[in-house]
């Protein structure tokens, strides 16, 4: 009778064993699917997370390349704008103030002095423009306009303004492009590097051979200029590009740098004006080689 009355219990005992174990072994799976489910979760929240900073990087990128495409504008307008002044200034002051007529080739050699001593200094603009006093950038922007007229003073006793004034006839349009192409690509967002390329190189020497060909027809510019001006518009052309390329490269341009990057038509006037002279004396010093051996 007792061994009937144990036999349950001992049965009942290892059910419950039997049972534990079981629940163990199941707490066991639920642990690991849990573990499993939190470690997906976090792989999920990890990728979310770098999935979100390379498109806030990408949209920094495009940001800053959109302000860039801004700033450039904004200086291809400057351009634009400051040749049209001088083309009006030259157009009914030239030849009339007496102290500028009679003493221009002077003036002519301290804005020589002068750009070269920018240049130097302006070709260091990594290093020095971030640090450089904007009242001391107006100062040079000032005397950089000024200098700048004596320079083409010079420029247009020696060549005539007729010419000048057709070169700046043609050059006005052609930054006037350059400033809506980049204006257009920071409202309308970033263009590709080669788009950009083909828009702002290839579309502008496009417009350069356009006006050479329509302005003579409707005689806004003499025959007889046409394809000078064509050669000197489009070595301006890509001066003023590259140029601005290197201005914009591993630095952040602000607004307040805009007096200081004013000199920058003129050095590119100044580096059309030296490599025009280089190739006028290359063919005058070929002249007399010829005439020697003849």
């Amino acid at each position: 009778m007792s061994d009937e009355i144990v036999a349950p219990l001992m049965a009942q005992t290892g059910n419950s064993e039997e049972s534990e174990n079981i629940n163990s072994s199941k707490n066991v799976d639920n642990n690991n699917e849990l573990s499993n489910l939190i470690e997906h979760n976090n792989d999920d929240i990890r990728e979310n997370i770098n999935i979100n900073i390379n498109n806030n990087n990408i949209n920094n990128l495009n940001n800053l390349n959109q302000n860039e495409s801004h700033k450039k504008g904004l200086l291809f307008l400057s351009h634009a704008i400051q040749v049209y002044i001088y083309m009006i200034l030259f157009q009914k002051y030239f030849d009339k103030i007496d102290i500028i007529k009679n003493n221009y080739n002077i003036l002519f050699y301290l804005s020589l002095v002068f750009i070269i001593f920018a240049s130097l200094k302006y070709f260091r603009i990594n290093d020095d423009l971030i640090d450089m006093n904007i009242y001391l950038e107006i100062i040079l922007a000032i005397i950089s306009s000024i200098f700048m007229y004596f320079f083409l003073y010079k420029l247009i006793v020696l060549l005539t303004f007729p010419f000048i004034k057709s070169i700046m006839i043609i050059t006005i349009p052609i930054y006037l492009y350059l400033s809506l192409v980049n204006f257009y690509s920071y409202f309308r967002g970033h263009f590709s590097a080669i788009l950009l390329f083909n828009i702002n190189y290839l579309g502008s020497w496009f417009l350069i051979i356009v006006l050479c060909l329509i302005f003579p027809l409707f005689k806004i510019i003499d025959k007889e200029f046409a394809v000078y001006d064509l050669c000197i518009v489009f070595i301006l052309n890509c001066i003023s590009l590259i140029h601005l390329e290197f201005i914009f490269k591993d630095i952040n341009i602000r607004l307040r740098h805009y007096p200081i990057l004013h000199i920058s038509l003129f050095i590119d006037i100044f580096l059309l004006s030296c490599f025009y002279f280089l190739i006028y004396l290359l063919y005058k010093k070929r002249q007399i080689n010829s005439i020697k051996y003849t």
